[in-house]
């Protein structure tokens, strides 16, 4: 079983973190376009990426300013996942409503627990260097 396959196959203590590593790793998005991910970038075949989050400016273009679609790789069920989880969301289960939300309205959460969540599951695997691994959406990179 590939590191992929097992990072995902075991239990990890936050859901969230979870999944927001699975999109990183299957579809390349940076921290802050998942971030910003919102019900209505999830499309029938891919994620729609035209706006990252930044915590100084809220909802800003993609770091090179140019949008996207990024096809949903591994079938229907991220696109499902993600929906779902959306669906948790107390504040908006509309279309501008974020995917990964936060405890506070109109927010999305902080991507700063995804990285700790990861070393944690990279651990409990075995890798060997999980400290190193400082970025969910690099992490692919760094272990091939």
């Amino acid at each position: 079983m590939d590191i992929e396959n097992k990072i995902m196959s075991i239990g990890w203590e936050n859901d969230a973190a979870k999944l927001a590593n699975k999109v990183a790793m299957h579809m390349g998005m940076r921290a802050g376009e998942i971030q910003g991910l919102r019900v209505k970038d999830i499309q029938d075949d891919g994620i729609h990426v035209n706006h990252s989050w930044s915590r100084y400016v809220g909802i800003k273009s993609c770091k090179n300013g140019e949008a996207r679609e990024i096809p949903i790789p591994i079938s229907k069920s991220l696109k499902e996942e993600l929906l779902n989880y959306a669906k948790f969301n107390p504040w908006d289960n509309g279309p501008e409503a974020f995917i990964f939300f936060a405890q506070k309205p109109g927010m999305p959460m902080n991507e700063k627990g995804w990285g700790k969540y990861l070393r944690r599951a990279l651990r409990e695997i075995g890798y060997e260097k999980p400290d190193e691994i400082c970025l969910n959406l690099h992490f692919l990179c760094l272990l091939y």
